[in-house]
């Protein structure tokens, strides 16, 4: 059985960035992660919404969680802010040793760039060196510590510049939240179904 975590980001005492309508990172996420899940549980992953706690106790839940029964993914969506170089579009985050979730990360990025997001790259997060492909302005302090305190694959998907006003309202229109929850979706999807075939016990004679 394949066990997926979707993770709430951020909590009650920080909602994360805003944009100019006040609309906060927080609650845009909350429907890509239902629109997610929801796609996920139709193609039969088992996927738990963590929607409670703030990031520590987030992180020890997952671990908890790990050492009772494998957890293949943990994911968290994510949108950034950087006002002074009016990026848009989306990035994600990966562990560096993780092939998993940089696999994973691949198939999700295909995703949104089949909706025509732009596609600022895979960055890869280690431990020593914090950045390993990537500016340091990428990626919160909390962002990484979800990343490299968790005990399984992780994830994080940035899915937007809430400080650039075109695509802050882009993001704040429902329809389209619930189409990046649905290419995020796919994207996990993609991976598992690889990984399915590849373990299906091989086959000889002709096939009708």
């Amino acid at each position: 059985m394949t066990l997926i975590i979707l993770g709430q980001c951020h909590d009650e005492n920080d909602e994360g960035a805003k944009t100019k309508e006040g609309r906060t990172e927080r609650y845009l996420a909350h429907t890509i992660n239902k629109a997610c899940q929801a796609k996920l549980l139709d193609e039969g992953l088992l996927t738990l919404y963590q929607n409670k706690g703030n990031l520590y106790q987030r992180v020890d839940a997952i671990n908890d969680l790990s050492q009772t029964m494998k957890v293949d993914l943990a994911v968290e969506v994510h949108m950034n802010s950087s006002p002074a170089q009016e990026r848009k579009g989306f990035f994600l985050m990966c562990w560096h040793t993780s092939s998993t979730a940089m696999r994973v990360a691949k198939k999700i990025a295909g995703e949104l760039r089949f909706m025509k997001r732009e596609d600022l790259g895979l960055n890869l997060v280690d431990h020593a060196r914090r950045w390993i492909n990537s500016p340091k302005e990428y990626g919160s302090a909390p962002s990484l510590t979800w990343l490299e305190d968790i005990r399984c694959p992780s994830l994080i998907v940035e899915v937007a510049h809430l400080s650039n006003e075109k695509e802050a309202h882009w993001i704040e229109r429902l329809e389209n939240r619930i189409l990046v929850g649905e290419a995020v979706a796919r994207g996990i999807i993609e991976h598992y179904l690889e990984v399915s075939d590849a373990e299906l016990p091989a086959t000889s004679g002709t096939v009708t």
